[in-house]
């Protein structure tokens, strides 16, 4: 399995069996976008390279992934797992993000939404 954490300022991935054992983690800022490069397209290459970093660290090929969770920045529509709303990355609701991942990895199963969704204890605002 395979999660990834997309945010405007830093972007995560973690691999891990789906015996809940983590094989790798991998955690980097994001920079400022290159001339030229859209602030979506530089967070998406930044995604793919920590994506690329998990997978090695893991020592697994995209092929061997057979899910995804992503959670990236702003309001996600759940039965689209298409980002709505995302001010704090410019460009960021064009960008395909389910299909992306799912062309990258091959995964049989992909859950695109907000953080706060997947983990129940915590509610929209962040708090426990």
């Amino acid at each position: 399995m395979l999660g990834l954490d997309v945010g405007p300022h830093t972007v995560s991935a973690g691999v891990g069996e789906l015996a809940a054992r983590r094989l790798a983690a991998v955690r980097r800022p994001v920079g400022r976008s290159e001339a030229g490069l859209s602030e979506a397209c530089h967070l998406l290459r930044a995604a793919d390279e920590v994506i690329g970093l998990a997978l090695q660290e893991a020592g697994l090929g995209a092929d061997e992934i057979a899910g995804v969770v992503a959670a990236p920045p702003g309001i996600v529509d759940p039965g689209a797992s298409r980002v709505l709303l995302a001010p704090s990355v410019p460009g960021w609701t064009s960008v395909d993000l389910a299909g992306h991942l799912r062309v990258l990895t091959g995964a049989l199963h992909l859950a695109v939404a907000e953080v706060w969704r997947r983990i129940p204890a915590v509610d929209p605002h962040g708090r426990a």
